[in-house]
């Protein structure tokens, strides 16, 4: 790894950003074990990455300075998808204020399994499991709405559930 990282150092890949007047943007980080985080800017519409950087975290000052960056290179953002996380809303809300931002549907995924475990074991909690599982299915707004119907009618049917406290042995609630 060493030996691939003092090449890759040596002649890092260059950006080669595109004009584009009605970009997609999708911005992600990778974070590394070796403490670093490469940030991606990827277009969708032009399938194309648009920027990336290598820094020690995404923080609110990365994301911004790499959001105006882009804005003063001519790129026209219509929508935002990111993982939400909190330094990266508040950067496109600066820069980007009248953008369409959402959460990316695969990082709501991940994160809800990764809450509701692998083996649930409440009703609730095997429904809920799987209709997170169906989320990466939903592709047109019919999709969507059936899926927001079945949520729904989840909510509704462990609602008393839901309300309920519950303690652990150390007494955290």
């Amino acid at each position: 790894m060493q030996r691939l990282f003092k090449n890759y150092l040596k002649d890092p890949p260059r950006f080669k950003p595109k004009v584009n007047s009605n970009c997609h943007l999708l911005i992600d980080g990778t974070y590394l074990k070796i403490n670093f985080c490469a940030l991606h800017y990827f277009d969708n519409d032009l399938n194309h990455l648009q920027y990336f950087r290598i820094v020690e975290r995404g923080n609110y000052y990365n994301y911004l300075t790499d959001l105006e960056f882009l804005k003063q290179l001519g790129l026209t953002v219509i929508s935002i998808t990111s993982d939400g996380q909190k330094g990266l809303v508040k950067a496109v809300k600066a820069v980007y204020s009248n953008v369409i931002h959402q959460r990316c549907i695969i990082h709501i995924q991940r994160l809800s399994l990764a809450y509701l475990t692998r083996f649930p074991k409440t009703d609730a909690g095997i429904e809920l499991r799987y209709l997170v599982k169906e989320l990466h299915r939903i592709e047109t707004y019919y999709d969507r709405d059936i899926w927001i119907k079945y949520f729904n009618n989840w909510c509704k049917k462990y609602y008393d559930f839901l309300k309920e406290k519950s303690e652990s042995d150390s007494g955290k609630r």
